[in-house]
Protein backbone atom coordinates (compact mmCIF):
# COMPACT_ATOMS: atom_id res chain seq x y z
CA UNK A 1 0.00 0.00 0.00
CA UNK A 2 1.47 3.26 -1.21
CA UNK A 3 1.83 5.47 1.46
CA UNK A 4 -0.07 8.81 1.50
CA UNK A 5 2.54 12.65 1.47
CA UNK A 6 2.27 14.86 4.37
CA UNK A 7 3.04 17.28 2.76
CA UNK A 8 2.05 19.96 -0.28
CA UNK A 9 3.36 22.78 -1.94
CA UNK A 10 1.57 26.42 -1.36
CA UNK A 11 2.03 29.61 -3.28
CA UNK A 12 2.76 32.21 -0.90
CA UNK A 13 1.29 34.70 -4.04
CA UNK A 14 -1.43 32.85 -5.26
CA UNK A 15 -1.73 31.90 -8.93
CA UNK A 16 -5.28 33.76 -9.49
CA UNK A 17 -3.12 36.60 -8.24
CA UNK A 18 -0.24 36.59 -10.01
CA UNK A 19 1.99 33.93 -8.23
CA UNK A 20 3.97 31.41 -10.14
CA UNK A 21 6.35 28.22 -9.11
CA UNK A 22 9.13 31.33 -9.21
CA UNK A 23 7.80 34.40 -8.90
CA UNK A 24 8.05 36.08 -6.44
CA UNK A 25 11.54 34.51 -5.02
CA UNK A 26 10.45 31.40 -2.57
CA UNK A 27 7.02 31.87 -3.69
CA UNK A 28 6.26 27.87 -3.51
CA UNK A 29 7.12 26.32 -0.19
CA UNK A 30 6.52 22.65 0.95
CA UNK A 31 4.08 22.66 4.03
CA UNK A 32 1.92 19.78 6.26
CA UNK A 33 -1.01 19.25 3.93
CA UNK A 34 -3.35 19.14 6.39
CA UNK A 35 -2.41 22.51 7.63
CA UNK A 36 -2.70 23.75 4.14
CA UNK A 37 -6.07 22.03 3.38
CA UNK A 38 -7.30 24.11 6.45
CA UNK A 39 -5.87 27.30 5.34
CA UNK A 40 -7.48 27.28 1.82
CA UNK A 41 -10.82 26.24 3.83
CA UNK A 42 -10.47 29.42 5.96
CA UNK A 43 -9.12 31.93 3.41
CA UNK A 44 -8.95 30.61 0.04
CA UNK A 45 -7.07 32.56 -2.00
CA UNK A 46 -7.50 35.77 -0.06
CA UNK A 47 -5.06 38.61 0.13
CA UNK A 48 -2.68 39.03 3.19
CA UNK A 49 -4.80 42.47 3.63
CA UNK A 50 -8.29 40.62 2.82
CA UNK A 51 -7.66 38.22 5.65
CA UNK A 52 -6.52 40.82 8.13
CA UNK A 53 -9.58 42.86 7.36
CA UNK A 54 -11.76 40.04 7.94
CA UNK A 55 -10.06 38.97 11.06
CA UNK A 56 -10.63 42.29 12.39
CA UNK A 57 -13.78 42.53 11.39
CA UNK A 58 -15.46 39.10 12.94
CA UNK A 59 -12.53 37.06 15.29
CA UNK A 60 -10.25 39.97 17.45
CA UNK A 61 -11.44 41.27 20.06
CA UNK A 62 -12.53 44.64 19.12
CA UNK A 63 -10.81 46.34 21.65
CA UNK A 64 -7.98 45.24 19.80
CA UNK A 65 -6.86 45.70 15.82
CA UNK A 66 -4.77 43.58 13.80
CA UNK A 67 -2.16 45.20 11.31
CA UNK A 68 0.26 44.69 9.40
CA UNK A 69 3.46 46.37 7.44
CA UNK A 70 4.72 45.52 4.27
CA UNK A 71 8.62 45.23 4.00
Amino acid sequence: MKKKAKFDNHHRLPRSRGGTDFYPKDNLIRVNKYRHANWHRLWADMSLEEIVEEMNRLWIDPRYELKIERK
